[in-house]
């Protein structure tokens, strides 16, 4: 695929500011490609992503949205064929196409942690009392491990980032309580709850791989070192380090 080609691509996604459109016209515009075009491009803004281009982690950004199935869109089945084909050395679209199994475990002293009142409540009651104005009882729901009740928890307007980085740190967790904070707009954007889903070891592989690269030096230096992480992760977190050393 010519350079042009990705470059107008590109730009005619991150035009869009609707998370769930971006996903639809992206996968639409793949549709349109052969393999090797979408392998091209995939292949380009990956490396590009390594560099920190605003545009092309946008697009990786869009891209998970799709793997992941964050929205309800129709998406035909020979799109994900076509991934399935594709055959490329980029080790990061390898892992992003066809990630590793988990890697989580408990830590040393590490057990599930729950209020034993909310414990005996019906989830309906839970996802009730998620939507009430009560600081108190939202305080106490922060533990909930049912993705509706955290996602009732995520649209009160009386939540804060402090509620939410409690919610994303949880260990052990559901990938898909991570995977509805990941959804939130409001949340995901601010970079303390992405650091947090990359540094918690029970976090879905692609979106922990996916911020990764919203990291700064600090913070990778961090997750290297963290052997609670996935090994995949830590490498790739030293390798993102040792491309912006390059860079400089």
């Amino acid at each position: 695929m010519e350079e042009y080609q990705i470059t107008e691509i590109t730009q005619r996604i991150i035009s869009v500011t609707d998370r769930k459109l971006r996903a639809f016209i992206l996968s639409e515009k793949f549709q349109t490609l052969n393999i090797d075009e979408i392998k091209d491009f995939l292949e380009k803004t990956v490396i590009d992503v390594f560099e920190n281009k605003t545009s092309a982690l946008q697009i990786v950004f869009t891209f998970v949205d799709i793997l992941e199935r964050v929205y309800e869109i129709e998406i035909k089945k020979s799109f994900y064929e076509k991934l399935e084909k594709i055959s490329t050395e980029n080790k990061i679209l390898n892992l992003l196409i066809d990630p590793p199994l988990p890697h989580k475990f408990l830590k040393r002293g590490e057990v599930h942690t729950t209020d034993i009142m909310m414990d005996y409540l019906p989830l309906g009651i839970k996802r009730s009392f998620a939507k009430k104005l009560d600081r108190i009882l939202i305080r106490r729901m922060l533990l909930e491990k049912d993705p509706y009740v955290v996602k009732y928890l995520l649209s009160n307007p009386i939540i804060t980032e402090k509620d939410v980085l409690k919610i994303a740190s949880g260990r052990p967790t559901k990938e898909e309580v991570i995977k509805v904070i990941y959804t939130f707009d409001k949340w995901i954007n601010l970079y303390s709850v992405k650091e947090a889903i990359v540094k918690n070891p029970y976090s879905p592989f692609r979106l922990s791989l996916l911020m990764l690269f919203f990291m700064q030096q600090r913070e990778l230096r961090t997750i290297h070192s963290d052997n609670t992480l996935h090994p995949v992760i830590r490498e790739i977190a030293k390798e993102i380090i040792d491309r912006r050393n390059y860079l400089k």
